[in-house]
């Protein structure tokens, strides 16, 4: 079952963390609260907490074309869904 990580919304959020250990890969992923598909403005930017607590960008990335991303590489993320949407777009996690 899912978890919820962001809350729908349409404005610039950051996601709760999400932990991946080593050897238990997490599916994150973007719903929209009305099940449609993501609109093609979407984007959720995945970054990477580093020893300093700094969020690092990565080369993970939501979209439209790929609403779901496994992450395998242990660490510490962060799910950033970018404003300029207009329907209620949040993330989860499994």
């Amino acid at each position: 079952m899912p978890t919820q990580i962001l809350a729908a919304g349409t404005n610039e959020a950051d996601s709760t963390e999400v932990v991946v250990a080593a050897g238990t890969p997490k599916n994150i992923g973007a719903f929209r609260n009305d099940e449609e598909t993501l609109e093609l403005r979407f984007r959720g930017l995945i970054y990477r907490k580093d020893p300093n607590g700094d969020l690092n960008p990565t080369l993970f990335l939501l979209a439209p074309h790929e609403p779901n991303v496994v992450i395998t590489g242990a660490g510490t993320y962060v799910v950033r869904r970018m404003a300029g949407i207009e329907h209620s777009t949040g993330i989860q996690v499994d």
